[in-house]
């Protein structure tokens, strides 16, 4: 998946449109595979609360998005900063391009995110005792700040809100902070998943 991810950004900056989109969409089905499996492997274990439901393989595969965009964004800029001397200011005006629909996409798939934890929180709240205990954890138990404070502050609504306007977007250095808080809070988000859906007793 890594390896499709990085030959993939390297036609799309070579502007090399057709071997993009035959790695883009030979990708997708890598993509699916790797990170639904996992949330649709979580699905299934229904003796833990907080995995057994159906979101976790949209919450992963989302996620993975979010994850895989920022990397993108990353690997963009220290392209541009590597090779700009040596491309023409159309060529330049064309990753920059590239790089604000990149970021667009980040902005939209960070907003699904937030709607899947948020979706997910709602059925642990409405669920049963060990659901909604779960629910405590995240929101005043051990995870709180794991969850409240690295996992959605940091790792989603301050890059959103540091994204969100235009002007600001385009600055380098708030697109690398941009990006490394995405890529935290998205390890903070699995690491949470996988063992705080163990702290839960099975039922």
């Amino acid at each position: 998946d890594a390896v499709v991810c990085f030959v993939y950004t390297y036609f799309v900056l070579q502007n090399n449109t057709r071997m993009a989109r035959m790695w883009g969409l030979g990708g997708l089905p890598i993509a699916i595979a790797g990170h639904g499996y996992t949330g649709f492997f979580l699905a299934l274990s229904k003796g833990r609360a907080f995995w057994n439901t159906a979101l976790n393989p949209a919450l992963f595969m989302v996620s993975a998005m979010v994850s895989g965009l920022a990397v993108i964004i990353v690997l963009s800029n220290l392209y541009l900063r590597r090779y700009a001397p040596e491309m023409t200011e159309d060529q330049v005006a064309k990753h920059k391009g590239v790089v604000g629909t990149l970021l667009r996409l980040l902005i939209i798939f960070i907003i699904a995110d937030l709607f899947l934890i948020g979706s997910d929180l709602t059925v642990l709240a409405a669920s049963d005792t060990e659901s909604y205990h779960m629910l405590q954890l995240l929101t005043t138990g051990e995870f709180a700040i794991w969850f409240l404070g690295i996992e959605l502050c940091l790792g989603a609504v301050l890059p959103l809100a540091l994204l969100a306007h235009p002007r600001t977007r385009m600055i380098p250095v708030v697109q690398y902070a941009s990006a490394a808080l995405v890529i935290i809070g998205i390890f903070v988000m699995r690491f949470i998943i996988v063992i705080g859906g163990q702290s839960v007793p099975m039922f």
